[in-house]
C-alpha cells in the first residue's frame, strides 16, 4: 500500500465493552462456552479491516502484572474490581483467535495498554503514517494529533465517534495537549487517582484557559481570588504534581516490537472458517468470501449479475435432491415458511424457501390451490436430513415461528445457527428487527 496507516485497538477497553454489550444475554455456544468477548473482538477486527483497510494492526492488552504506577501510588486503581470470570474464561480463547486471523497482539509486564499503545503511536508519526486508535479511553485522547485520531466504536451496528483534535476540544473541554494537565487538576476517578480538592471539570478547563498550563497554574495559586480554590491548590499542589505524572503516558516503553512486523497478512480463510464454526459465529461467515479482506491486490467480489441470478421453484423429486446437493456444497442455507397465516397454532405451511448464497434462492410450493405442488411427504423425506444436520449452519428470520410450523407439519430440526432478528435485539433492544429494518 502506498499509504501506511497503523491501526492500533486496545484491547482492555474492547473486552469489557464486548462482555457488557451483551451482559443481559451472554453469548455461548451450544457446549456452554462463553464467547461475548471473543465475538466482540472477531466483529470489530472484521470491520475494521473491511471499512479502513489498514496497511497495518495490532491489539495491545494488559496483563496481570501491576505497571510501574503503583509503585509511584499504591492506591493505584485500587478501585478497580476484578474481571468477571466469565470474561477471564475466554482470553486463553482471544488470543488463539488474534494468531488465527493473524493480528499482532502486544503486552508487556510493568507497562498498561496505554503505554504501549502512545511508544507506538509516536515511532509511527515520526515515520510518516497515520494512527487511528480505536478507543472509548480519554486518557489516550492526550496523543491525539494532525497524524493520529480515535475511533470510539461504540457499537458495532453504528458509525462509532471520530476525534480529531477539534472534536477533542468539544469532548473535553481543552486541546490533546492539555488532557493530562485538565486531569492533574481535576483527578481520575476511573483509575482512583485525586486531583486538586474542590476542583471539577469545569473549574480545571477555566484555570488552564487563564493561565496556559498545570505548571502556571500552581506558579500563580497564590493570585487565586477565590479563597477556597486558592487554598487548595497551594495545599495540594504536590499531590496534583504526582497525579500528572500518573496519567502521563509512557513514550518509550521498553518492549520487543518492530512497526513492519504489524502489517496486515493474507488471511487463512479455511483455518478462521473452521473457528467461527467452531464458535459458531454464523454471522461472521460471509465476511470470509471477501477475498481482498486483508490484501490490496486480490479484487472484490462482485455480486452476481442479474443474468446471474437464481429463483427457481422446486416442484419435483429430482430437483429438490439436486437443491439438498447444492446446499451440502454451501455449508450454510437460509429457510423461511410461507403460511396461510401468522399464528402458528393455526396456520398451515404453504411453501418453503430455500436461499445457499446470495442471487440463489429456491421455492418449495406444497399446498397452493394453484399450480403444481411437492408431495409433502416426499419433501419431508429428502429436506430433514439437511435441517437436522449439526454440520450444516442454519439461518432463519424469527427461527422460533418457522419451528414450531415446520415440526407441526411432520419436519425434524433440532435447532438453529443463526436469528437475524435475536442478533439485531442483542445488538440493541430498542431497534427494529425486521429485515426491511435491516
Amino acid at each position: 500500500m502506498a499509504n501506511n496507516r497503523l491501526f492500533l485497538i486496545d484491547g482492555s477497553a474492547l473486552a469489557y465493552r464486548s462482555y457488557f454489550a451483551f451482559a443481559a444475554s451472554p453469548l455461548r455456544t451450544k457446549r456452554g462456552e462463553h464467547t461475548s468477548v471473543v465475538f466482540g473482538f472477531a466483529a470489530t477486527i472484521m470491520r475494521i479491516l473491511t471499512k479502513e483497510r489498514p496497511s497495518h494492526l495490532a491489539v495491545i492488552l494488559d496483563t496481570k502484572e501491576p505497571s510501574f504506577r503503583k509503585d509511584l501510588y499504591d492506591d493505584y486503581k485500587a478501585n478497580r474490581t476484578a474481571m468477571p470470570e466469565e470474561m477471564v474464561e475466554q482470553l486463553p480463547r482471544l488470543d488463539h483467535l488474534l494468531s488465527t486471523m493473524r493480528v499482532a497482539h502486544l503486552r508487556k509486564p510493568g507497562y498498561e495498554a496505554d503505554d504501549i499503545i502512545a511508544t507506538l503511536t509516536r515511532e509511527a508519526e515520526e515515520a510518516g503514517w497515520e494512527v487511528v486508535i480505536i478507543t472509548s479511553d480519554k486518557d489516550l485522547m492526550q496523543l491525539v494529533n494532525e497524524k493520529t485520531r480515535i475511533w470510539n466504536l461504540k457499537k458495532l451496528s453504528e458509525e462509532g465517534e471520530w476525534y480529531d483534535r477539534e472534536a477533542v476540544k468539544e469532548k473535553m473541554g481543552v486541546y490533546p495537549e492539555r488532557i493530562v494537565d485538565l486531569l492533574a487538576l481535576m483527578g481520575d476517578t476511573s483509575d482512583n487517582v485525586p486531583g486538586v480538592e474542590g476542583v471539577g471539570p469545569k473549574t480545571a478547563i477555566k484555570l488552564l484557559e487563564e493561565y496556559g498550563s498545570f505548571e502556571a497554574v500552581l506558579a500563580n495559586a497564590e493570585k487565586i481570588t477565590k479563597p477556597k480554590l486558592r487554598e487548595s491548590l497551594i495545599a495540594f499542589r504536590d499531590r496534583a504534581a504526582l497525579t500528572k505524572q500518573l496519567v502521563t503516558l509512557e513514550y518509550h516503553a521498553d518492549f520487543e516490537h518492530d512497526l513492519q512486523k504489524l502489517s496486515v497478512p493474507a488471511l487463512d480463510t479455511v483455518e478462521l472458517r473452521s473457528l467461527f464454526l467452531e464458535l459458531e459465529f454464523t454471522s461472521l461467515l460471509r465476511s470470509l468470501g471477501q477475498t481482498s479482506l486483508f490484501t490490496e491486490e486480490a479484487p472484490p467480489q462482485e455480486s452476481r449479475t442479474q443474468s446471474e441470478q437464481v429463483y427457481k421453484t422446486i416442484d419435483n423429486e429430482a430437483d429438490l435432491k439436486s437443491l439438498v446437493k447444492r446446499i451440502r456444497e454451501a455449508g450454510v442455507f437460509a429457510f423461511d415458511t410461507e403460511t396461510t397465516g401468522l399464528d402458528w397454532l393455526t396456520c398451515t405451511l404453504v411453501g418453503i424457501s430455500i436461499a445457499v448464497a446470495e442471487g440463489e434462492a429456491y421455492y418449495i410450493p406444497l399446498a397452493h390451490a394453484e399450480g403444481k405442488n411437492l408431495d409433502p411427504e416426499k419433501c419431508r423425506q429428502i429436506l430433514n436430513p439437511v435441517l437436522s444436520d449439526p454440520k450444516l449452519t442454519r439461518v432463519a428470520q424469527n427461527f422460533k415461528f418457522d419451528y414450531h410450523i415446520l415440526t407441526q407439519a411432520g419436519y425434524e430440526i433440532s435447532s438453529f445457527d443463526y436469528d437475524p432478528m435475536l442478533a439485531s435485539y442483542v445488538a440493541d433492544p430498542a431497534g427494529q428487527h425486521g429485515l426491511d429494518a435491516f
